[in-house]
C-alpha cells in the first residue's frame, strides 16, 4: 500500500530530513501526503508508476521550492489599481 519509512530514506538518500524528502520526492513528480509525526507517506503503487517512466516530472505539475511570488510586479498592479479606483462621492 504505502512505501515503508526504510524504502522513502533509500530513495532519497542521502536526504534525512521528513520536508527534504518530500520536497524531493515531489521534484520527481509524485503525491506525496504528511504523516501525523510529520514524515512523508506515498503510496507505492504511484511510485512505481512514476519512477517506471509511465508519467515524469513534464507531465507532473512542477515544484520548486526556490521559486519566490513576483512580489514587485504585485505591488505596481496594486498601485495601477489604487490610481484608477473611482472617488467615493461625499
Amino acid at each position: 500500500m504505502f512505501l515503508t519509512d526504510t524504502e522513502i530514506a533509500e530513495i532519497c538518500a542521502p536526504l534525512k530530513s521528513p520536508a527534504a524528502q518530500k520536497r524531493f520526492l515531489m521534484s520527481l513528480g509524485i503525491v506525496v501526503n504528511e504523516k501525523p509525526n510529520g514524515k512523508p507517506l506515498v503510496v507505492r503503487s504511484h511510485v512505481e508508476w512514476v519512477l517506471s517512466g509511465r508519467i515524469g516530472p513534464s507531465t507532473a505539475p512542477a515544484f520548486d521550492p526556490r521559486t519566490q511570488p513576483n512580489v514587485e510586479g504585485m505591488l505596481e498592479h496594486l498601485s495601477k489599481r489604487k490610481l484608477n479606483r473611482p472617488k467615493k462621492a461625499t
